[in-house]
């Protein structure tokens, strides 16, 4: 990742699932309100960290559900790891790189993910949905864990930029476990998703600043002390611009899906009656419906469509 492609590659990922999963959850949210309006029973909505599609009915799928974004994230990390593992030997074929040895690590981590997701979606692996959230926050505890141990001997700009990316690693995953805590929240996944796509615009930022790659990008004296808090600002204006952005998206969708009969009504957490025993499996997910859920949840969505 030592050059300005290495940043933006990755930071392209992240936007792009960072977004997905944004766009997908609102909109099958605001679709299954709507669907509660017109009095059908649907289930209700559940956080995930895969948002399959529903493709053509005319095309070569037949309108079956795919989860592009799992594909992509298994792909595309084995893909990494093979080019940080080429890369990473010196002409007598000896592994010196132990930066690559790092990005492996990050790549594979959630590449497991990715799989993981890929079995659970087909069915190959019956367990209860909580597990693509242990997963998706064990990559993202390992990716946070090795940006703390990759930064010896840089500069204070280089070590300041990648702590502020670190820091909303760890945004998402106390959001992540707010997801498993309470699944039918969606201010949890919009969070998470915003630290994603805050890492995806910043790691551009992050290549823009340490490898500038065209005229027009500025160089940064990175021992300058005034150099940190420009960077910190820097960093609060890709917060509020990807903060906006989220709510476009939202705005969007709920002028598409959620105006069409009214105000919505409060949303409805179910529970434990008046002197029945209190028990946190009342707030929880029953285990036998995990897997139809996981089926249910996408089709409020095909039938909108």
């Amino acid at each position: 990742m030592g050059t300005f492609a290495g940043h933006a590659l990755p930071g392209s990922f992240f936007i792009f699932f960072g977004l997905w999963a944004a766009y997908h959850a609102l909109k099958r949210f605001y679709q299954q309100r709507q669907a509660t309006l017109r009095g059908e029973r649907v289930e209700e909505y559940v956080n995930r960290i895969s948002f399959p599609f529903k493709t053509a009915d005319g095309s070569c799928c037949r309108g079956r559900q795919i989860p592009l974004d799992s594909y992509l994230k298994a792909i595309c990390c084995i893909v990494g790891i093979t080019g940080e593992v080429y890369t990473g030997f010196n002409s007598d074929w000896k592994f010196v790189h132990i930066g690559n040895a790092q990005h492996s690590t990050m790549f594979a981590t959630f590449g497991l993910s990715g799989i993981m997701e890929l079995l659970m979606f087909y069915g190959v692996l019956k367990v209860p949905i909580q597990t693509e959230f242990v997963f998706g926050l064990v990559a993202l505890l390992a990716e946070a864990f090795l940006f703390f141990f990759h930064l010896h001997g840089r500069t204070p700009v280089d070590v300041y930029v990648h702590m502020l990316l670190a820091g909303m690693i760890l945004v998402s995953i106390l959001a992540g476990v707010g997801e498993v805590l309470q699944p039918r929240q969606l201010v949890w996944l919009l969070v998470r998703n915003l630290g994603i796509l805050v890492q995806g615009t910043w790691f551009w930022q992050v290549g823009a600043v340490l490898y500038p790659a065209a005229w027009w990008m500025p160089t940064w004296n990175e021992l300058a002390k005034e150099s940190v808090p420009r960077a910190a600002n820097l960093f609060c204006y890709h917060i509020l611009i990807d903060f906006m952005a989220m709510i476009v998206i939202a705005c969007s969708l709920n002028a598409l899906y959620g105006q069409s009969r009214g105000r919505f009504p409060a949303v409805r957490i179910p529970m434990p009656a008046v002197g029945q025993q209190h028990s946190s499996d009342a707030h929880m997910i029953d285990p036998n419906e995990e897997h139809e859920m996981w089926r249910s949840s996408t089709m409020v969505e095909t039938n909108a469509e």
